[in-house]
Formats: C-alpha cells, structure tokens, sequence
C-alpha cells in the first residue's frame, strides 16, 4: 500500500494503482479526445465498428495530437478536436484552399436545374473525359449515344467543365501544399 495525497487529505491505496494514475495519460487522453466525437453507427457486423473507430477515431486524435505539438513547437495555437477534425474534412474535399499560383480544382454538383415537369432534377450533361475519348475511339455518334451523362463541374476551372468521378481524377491533381488549420 502506498500513501497518496489528495485535495484535503491522503489516502491509501495499492503501488499498483498509484503507479497507473501516476503514468496514465497517454492512452486515456487519447480514448478522451476520441469519445467527444463518436462516428459510430449502428451496426450488426463488429468489424464495421473497429474499422471506423480506428480509421475516423483513433488515427484523427493521434494525428491532432501530433499537429498540436508541431503547432505549439512552432509557437503557434493549438487544434481543437472540431476544428482539426474540419480542418481535415476541407483538406480532403479541397474547399476553402486558395494557392496563390495555381487555382485549387474540386469536384461539385451543379446548380441548373432542369425546367418543366422535371424542375427538381438537375442538369446533365456528356462528361468530357469519357466523350472525347469516345470520340477518338468510334467516333462522334457512338459518344454521342454512349458517353457517361453526369451532373457534376469542376469547380476551380474558369468554364466549369463536365467530369465523372473516373475522369476528374485523370485530367486534375490535387496541389495539398496549403491546407488552412
């Protein structure tokens, strides 16, 4: 038994259990940070539940743990869970990054709408990408009758040109360099 010393008075308690109050932080602070934010859904299958704990809990705080002490190295604030968490989010979509020398490319749905009877759908229109490559291969009719109809815009070209999901991620890269935390 050891002799511990609390607010008002001691109490005594096992050298074990000392000795982890004493050392506990490292794990604990983590399940902490990790338990302000549950992504867990509602799942029959177990291991569901340990992919996205491990992928959107335990590797998110363990990452803002590390950022938060380059961050307070370089003499600047650290993270919250919620803002490291939405600084991610907008990372990984690539909204709100601005690069001075080259314009930030992101997929989004557009805006038109179509008219009449059908005013709650939205605009689609030939997907570059798979038109044009449609047209090398067999020519104009056959992408014309062919070629993926989508609904999505790049979002940082000047025209707002047409992509698929497949197409975009050929014909634009992604610049990470600047990510605002």
């Amino acid at each position: 038994m050891e002799t511990v010393p609390r607010r008002r008075s001691t109490v005594s308690k096992p050298v074990m259990v000392a000795y982890y109050n004493k050392n506990k932080q490292g794990i604990d602070v983590s399940d902490q940070l990790a338990s302000y934010h549950n992504s867990l859904r509602k799942t029959i299958r177990w291991y569901h539940k340990v992919i996205i704990e491990l992928l959107l809990g335990t590797s998110v705080v363990n990452a803002m743990i590390l950022f938060n002490e380059q961050q307070l190295a370089a003499g600047l604030p650290a993270a919250s869970v919620t803002q490291f968490r939405e600084s991610l989010c907008k990372a990984m979509l690539q909204t709100g990054v601005n690069d001075e020398d080259k314009a930030i490319h992101y997929l989004r749905e557009t805006a038109q709408k179509e008219g009449g009877k059908r005013a709650d759908r939205r605009v689609r229109r030939y997907c570059i990408g798979c038109y044009d490559q449609m047209v090398k291969g067999a020519g104009r009719q056959v992408a014309k009758l062919k070629a993926k109809r989508v609904t999505t815009e790049c979002g940082g070209c000047t025209d707002n040109p047409r992509f698929c999901f497949d197409c975009f991620a050929k014909f634009h890269t992604c610049d990470l360099r600047k990510i605002p935390f």
